[in-house]
This record gives structure tokens, C-alpha cells and sequence, in this order.
């Protein structure tokens, strides 16, 4: 089956204190879509910014995953895309060949990036998630963008846009502001 996706307007928390914030994460009402996920970018490349109790998702139970779990269940985002290689490094004494080994590298990587599975959460309301902080990252900006999901024949969300023409004076609301 395809699917479309529609990525609405994000929400930022900015400089976000040490210990458990709520984030109420803004959903557009009535699209025929569903949430299947929330992107949640900071600003730290470090896997040690969130403290113990992880992220909770409130619209989904009381109990919240770590940031490792989280990572483990969405791809590793952090972690990187592995990719398998041959190393090639010195041969061990004067006039010795190189020696080619495999091994893993890191191929692709977003660091600071960090994909919370909703499976499927229906768009009737906002998601309000408890994010717990490390005391290390206390001060940290974090964006969390909704990614919605919905079959190919979906009713697509439209954009509002004006049909009548607004009538103003711009010269007369500027005096209307100012002492004469």
C-alpha cells in the first residue's frame, strides 16, 4: 500500500531545564492522517542528554523508554547506519604487505536526532510527551516535528487562504497609532 506523508509545523522547546518538562506537540485536527511518529531534534550531539525515565508519551500510557530503547526501536538514528568494509592497515615489519581486515564504519549518522514511534496514533489531539532532561544537558534547545501517515487517496490537508480581498489604508492606520 502507498502512503502520504505530511510533516506540519514543529514544535520547539528552547533551553529546556534539568529534569521532566511536558511538550504538548501540536497535531492539524481533521486531515485523515495519523501520527506515526515524532522527530525530536536537540542541539548536542550526545547520546547523554536525556535522563533516566527517557520520554514518556502520555497519549500512549504512563511509562517512558530510555533514549537507547528509543534509538534501538526507531533504527539507531544516533547511532549511525553501519557499513561493512575491508581496512587496510601497515603489515607488521619493514617490507611486509598491508593487511586488509572487515570491518564496520559508521556510513551515516544524525547526531542529535531521535525518532519516537507513535505506530499509528490517530490526529484527533495534540501529543503531550514528558521529557526528562539530564542535569548535564539542563539549557538545551529541542525541536519535536509530528510525521504524519495516511493512504495514497487520503483527504489532504489544505492550506487556508484568503478569498476576498481585504480592504486597508495603510497611511491611516499609521496616523491612527501616532499623537498628531
Amino acid at each position: 500500500m502507498q502512503t502520504a506523508t505530511f510533516v506540519p509545523v514543529s514544535t520547539t522547546q528552547a533551553a529546556m531545564p534539568a529534569g521532566q518538562s511536558q511538550v504538548v506537540v501540536r497535531i492539524p485536527q481533521k486531515t485523515g492522517f495519523v501520527v506515526s511518529g515524532i522527530m525530536v531534534f536537540d542541539n548536542t550531539a550526545t547520546l547523554t542528554s536525556f535522563g533516566a525515565n527517557g520520554i514518556v508519551n502520555t497519549s500512549q500510557g504512563p511509562y517512558g523508554l530510555q533514549r537507547n530503547l528509543i534509538g534501538f526501536i526507531a533504527g539507531d538514528l544516533s547511532g549511525g547506519v553501519p557499513l561493512p568494509t575491508t581496512i587496510t592497515s601497515a603489515g607488521p615489519g619493514a617490507g611486509a604487505g598491508p593487511i586488509q581486515t572487515p570491518g564496520v564504519i559508521a556510513g551515516q549518522s544524525t547526531a542529535g536526532a531521535l525518532f519516537i514511534n507513535t505506530f499509528g496514533l490517530a490526529s484527533d489531539s495534540d501529543v503531550t510527551l514528558l521529557v526528562d532532561t539530564a542535569a548535564v544537558a539542563a539549557g538545551i534547545n529541542r525541536t519535536f516535528v509530528p510525521v504524519m501517515t495516511a493512504t495514497v487517496n487520503a483527504n489532504l490537508p489544505t492550506q487556508p487562504r484568503q478569498l476576498a480581498a481585504a480592504k486597508s489604508d495603510t497611511q491611516k492606520a499609521i496616523l491612527d497609532r501616532v499623537d498628531v
